[in-house]
């Protein structure tokens, strides 16, 4: 015997139904599914793949006016219990914080929440966030209380998948190109570098153990040689010309002039790409091979002729 089920829209369920029917003529139909309507809540925080610090995070959920039940759990645990309204009830509040009963835990969390409106339909949100808390040996950062013009950092990792953010003097600057549990930061003009006192602050996140750590070191650097800015590193197409331009690059004085030397310390297998202007502030070159071109700028004083 054949039966013919529709798909359109039900799938599995129909098609169960369908088989049911045909077993017995008696059986009862099969209940309507709800409609889900996916705006009746909207998770305000945390944000989804969001990182949450100190085993505290708190949930905020908007709720549209004809919510007639709401629900909440966390990593299976429920919390609905735990909000408090607020806005006229449009919205709901709760602050989980870990050691109690809210389910909160360090690394990776997973919130659900489930409303249903007065018509009868339904939306659930899930959101996974991370929670991480300060673990001291995550991270060791190695810097000199007083360098030159180019700085280098050095940074030690207890975990090699930690990811690494680091701000100087308040700016966030590019993370390490590295990988594993050795790398290092170059601070010059481009990453905001100045004369005088630099404050630099490391982080370290490990998502999936919930372990985070900062470090803070004070650099100070001294008038005695220019602080190079060779650029952001960038990415270009092989056969179009690249220009590079040493703007930022700081003079120790007013009366100095700089002086730029640009050379090519990496090139691809195969390149023959040269240098055009090699000796002013914004050469050129036209990368002739796929790869990487790594250059180095050399920046030196001297005084304006009269």
């Amino acid at each position: 015997m054949t039966v013919r089920c529709p798909t359109a829209g039900r799938g599995i369920a129909l098609a169960a139904a369908c088989i049911a029917a045909a077993a017995s003529a008696a059986a009862p139909a099969l209940a309507e599914m709800p409609r889900v309507d996916a705006r009746l809540a909207q998770v305000l925080s945390p944000r989804a793949d969001a990182t949450v610090r100190g085993g505290a995070v708190t949930v905020t959920v908007r709720l549209r006016g004809d919510v007639a039940a709401f629900s909440a759990t966390l990593n299976g645990r429920s919390i609905g219990a735990r909000f408090t309204p607020r806005d006229g009830g449009r919205l709901r509040v709760a602050r989980l914080t870990a050691g109690t009963a809210s389910g909160l835990r360090a690394g990776s969390n997973l919130l659900k929440v489930r409303t249903r409106s007065r018509g009868g339909a339904v939306d659930l949100d899930a959101v996974r966030f991370a929670d991480v808390r300060r673990h001291a040996p995550l991270l060791r950062v190695s810097a000199p209380r007083r360098g030159r013009a180019a700085t280098r950092v050095r940074l030690r990792l207890a975990d090699p998948a930690a990811v690494v953010t680091a701000r100087l003097n308040g700016r966030a600057i590019d993370p390490p190109a590295q990988r594993g549990r050795s790398r290092m930061l170059l601070l010059a003009a481009d990453e905001g570098l100045r004369y005088g006192a630099n404050s630099l602050r490391v982080t370290a996140v490990d998502r999936e153990r919930g372990r985070h750590d900062v470090e803070r070191r004070t650099i100070r650097i001294g008038r005695e040689a220019p602080i190079p800015g060779a650029g952001r590193d960038r990415r270009a197409v092989a056969g179009r010309a690249v220009t590079l331009d040493a703007g930022r690059s700081r003079a120790t004085g007013s009366p100095q002039r700089l002086r730029y030397r640009w050379r090519f310390v990496r090139k691809p297998r195969g390149s023959e790409a040269t240098l055009r202007s090699a000796t002013t502030r914004r050469p050129r070159f036209t990368p002739d091979r796929p790869g990487r071109y790594r250059l180095r700028l050399t920046v030196s004083e001297r005084l304006p002729t009269a």
